[in-house]
């Protein structure tokens, strides 16, 4: 899908990016861009990595990334329309993102400019701390300019995103700024002036020593290097501004000299109560169970609420909307074939549906008895497919046709057994074919981020683009 990618500044980000790049195209060629003395040098020509120390490198590229300090992203927006032509696509990985899109705006450039921000990172390192998973599960946002969110540009970066594994979500640039000055900034200016006050409170004594792990714990973002942090918080002043007036009215308000013990009990609690809520979701993030279907989550709770969860997910939503669009994958087995279902017993739909669905806690259809089946399958403009390998059922896709020619792939699974051999691609393929010779003017399908990345990544590898996505409530088992 890329056949060149240019990164300037190939420390962790960068080099994390330019691993997952090449495991997810292992024929696209990367160009790492850096300071001829910069330390991350040898070892990405050792990795294997184009190597270069001007910014002319990029020249031929599809899309250009930004991986240096903010300032410096800004700044380099101007020389890069001398080597830069109107079919490139440039994007940043920085944490503010007003002030990089009002300079690209102001700009008169032959490149797009789509603004990003992976929700990523590590311990302070450089590229030898790189490693190509670094993204895999992780949102990657994405502010693109005004008016410009439907723009191939955009869809480009999504695609890239969703390539190495990480969910592409857009949002606009104010409220990304907002959101990062609490979750990220706020934390950062908290742990550098904690770890100040203590060290400057304890100075050269040994009482550091008997500080134990919470310290440690909490004060872990003080590491971050200083020349990487001023260009953020000078960028997102406004912002930062006032979440540290919310943090210093809350500090005071419970300040033991002054506050009574319900003031105290109160912060407490609630910071326990807000820091379980955090741990849920980070610890849901990190366990999703592989799948490589787009799953139809359970969207209510169950009539008893126990043994399940709630949880807030992502739902996205891509079209195609011509033919030549696709971009064909074969399924590479020659046992494999894909046929049309007529007339098939309900049993067997409710066999694919149960077995199919059964990971991926599918609900709605589960108890459906055969006379609603039945009427089901005999809907104007649906069809249903199903893919066998050495003549087993493997997996099967579900259409509806509507008709103002929409399409849509409404499910779409494997079985269990026959997850991970890279059946989905030719699966997938083979239902946009068969949606085209129905008649459809435009193909459409949603997944989520409950789903496996390699589903979204299915999903614009065969030409399948984002349109619209949306935040709501899922219940899961546990």
């Amino acid at each position: 899908m890329f056949r060149r990618l240019a990164i300037v500044g190939f420390g962790l980000i960068g080099g994390s990016l330019g691993l997952a790049v090449r495991r997810a195209w292992p024929d696209c060629e990367v160009v790492a861009i850096e300071r001829a003395d910069a330390p991350e040098m040898p070892a990405a020509r050792s990795a294997g990595f184009h190597v270069a120390s001007e910014l002319a490198a990029v020249t031929g590229a599809d899309v250009t990334v930004l991986a240096t300090p903010v300032a410096q992203n800004i700044a380099l927006l101007e020389p890069l329309t001398a080597h830069l032509s109107g079919n490139a696509v440039v994007t940043d990985v920085g944490s503010t993102k007003r002030a990089i899109l009002a300079a690209a705006q102001a700009l008169h450039r032959p490149y797009a400019f789509v603004g990003g921000h992976p929700l990523a990172g590590d311990a302070p390192g450089g590229f030898d701390r790189a490693r190509a998973d670094l993204f895999a599960g992780k949102p990657w946002l994405l502010t693109p300019l005004p008016g410009e969110a439907q723009s191939a540009a955009v869809a480009s970066i999504a695609a890239l995103a969703a390539g190495i594994e990480a969910y592409p979500r857009l949002v606009d640039a104010q409220e990304h700024d907002r959101l990062m000055a609490y979750v990220s900034h706020l934390p950062q200016l908290v742990a550098s002036a904690l770890m100040h006050t203590i060290g400057s409170a304890l100075g050269g004594t040994h009482d550091l020593a008997l500080s134990g792990t919470g310290l440690l714990d909490t004060t872990r973002l003080a590491a971050s290097p200083a020349s990487v942090w001023i260009d953020i918080l000078q960028t997102n002043a406004d912002e930062i501004g006032r979440a540290v007036e919310a943090f210093v009215h809350a500090v005071t308000g419970a300040h033991p000299e002054n506050a009574d013990s319900s003031a105290l009990r109160g912060l407490l609690e609630s910071g326990n109560d807000w820091r379980r809520t955090l741990e849920s979701r980070i610890a849901f993030q990190s366990n999703v169970p592989t799948q490589t279907a787009a799953p139809a989550w359970e969207p209510r709770p169950p009539a008893s609420g126990r043994g399940r969860r709630r949880v807030v997910a992502t739902r996205f939503y891509l079209e195609m909307t011509s033919p030549d669009a696709l971009k064909p994958a074969a399924l590479n087995d020659a046992s494999a074939c894909v046929e049309q279902i007529r007339n098939g017993p309900p049993s067997f739909y409710r066999y694919l549906y149960r077995e199919v669905g059964r990971r991926y806690h599918w609900r709605e259809r589960y108890d459906w008895n055969d006379e609603r089946i039945g009427r089901h399958l005999a809907r104007p403009g649906l069809e249903l497919w199903l893919l066998r390998v050495g003549g087993a059922p493997a997996g099967f896709f579900e259409l509806r046709s509507a008709d103002d020619g929409n399409t849509e792939i409404a499910y779409f699974g494997l079985l269990e057994e026959f997850i991970g051999r890279g059946y989905g691609k030719g699966l997938l393929t083979a239902a946009a074919k068969a949606g085209w010779a129905a008649g459809a003017r435009r193909l459409w399908v949603h997944t989520c981020s409950l789903d496996h990345p390699a589903a979204l990544r299915n999903y614009f590898a065969r030409g399948f683009t984002l349109y619209h996505q949306e935040e709501y409530e899922a219940w899961l088992p546990g």
